[in-house]
């Protein structure tokens, strides 16, 4: 009797070790799948601001201090804009192509692309020459270099990246947007209302929630890539990097249900890309 209790019981031990180790099939989503819209190089602005230099000086106080309506210092605006200035000239000639298109970031898995390190600080570098054009009295090239800027953002948003460049190009919009709330109310005495409806006005045009939604089927294309990476011992790379699994881990891991709960996911948000607010 007790050798069927044993064989009972090995039977249950394998069939809860087989549980955790069989994988189920990968459902291959045909609405996840990443399309790339192709970009004539004479087109596409993304050599320009693919520049080697960081942003001088970005996260200095001094220069958190200057956007304050209060505290404009024209000295540290004009140092500030001049040692920059190679950076300024690059984004000012990427501004008359009309699309960026970057290389596919999807292979890098976990990593942001070094070029993205650098962009993120765009958005300051364009309002202290907003700001500059504004206190100098052009106010009419104040508001046209403010349209070009966030029409700027809204390439970077939709420039065929992942999450992290939309979330990017939105963040060089938004700061733009803010800083011109504050300098037509506080300088031209222009009501917020009639700033918000000019800003909506720019809104239109290119679609942010398109662009969004290729941002996240692109993401979704990178997880899978560090998903697989992780179940493959010895992988080498910077997708190997991103997820470091032992032995038992990559021995138990079920890469197949992960990468379709990713899935699952990844739909949710897109079609929330759609939703009404």
């Amino acid at each position: 009797k007790w050798m069927w209790g044993v064989r009972v019981v090995a039977i249950l031990l394998i069939m809860l070790l087989m549980s955790f180790v069989i994988d189920e099939r990968f459902v291959d989503r045909v609405d996840l799948r990443v399309s790339s819209k192709p970009v004539e190089a004479s087109n596409n602005g993304f050599t320009l601001i693919d520049f080697d230099v960081a942003i001088i000086g970005a996260w200095d106080e001094r220069i958190a201090d200057i956007l304050s309506p209060d505290k404009w210092d024209p000295n540290a605006a004009a140092a500030f804009l001049e040692n920059n200035g190679k950076v300024l000239d690059s984004i000012a000639r990427c501004m008359e192509y009309p699309e960026i298109k970057v290389p596919d970031p999807t292979y890098l898995g976990g990593h942001d692309p070094p070029y993205l390190r650098k962009w993120k600080d765009v958005g300051t570098l364009l309002c202290i020459q907003m700001l500059k054009l504004f206190h100098e009295g052009s106010v009419l090239e104040a508001l046209s270099f403010a349209a070009k800027s966030f029409e700027f953002g809204k390439m970077v948003e939709c420039c065929q990246g992942r999450l992290t460049h939309a979330f990017t190009g939105n963040a060089i919009r938004q700061q733009i947007a803010d800083e011109l709330l504050i300098m037509t109310d506080k300088r031209l005495g222009v009501r917020k209302e009639a700033t918000l409806e000019t800003i909506k006005q720019l809104e239109r045009g290119r679609s942010s929630k398109v662009c969004l939604q290729d941002a996240l089927r692109r993401e979704y294309a990178a997880m899978c890539i560090i998903v697989d990476g992780a179940s493959v011992a010895g992988h080498d790379g910077e997708v190997g990097k991103a997820l470091r699994l032992g032995f038992v881990d990559r021995f138990f891991i079920r890469k197949n249900q992960t990468k379709n709960l990713l899935g699952i996911v990844m739909k949710k948000l897109i079609d929330k890309c759609y939703r009404p607010r």
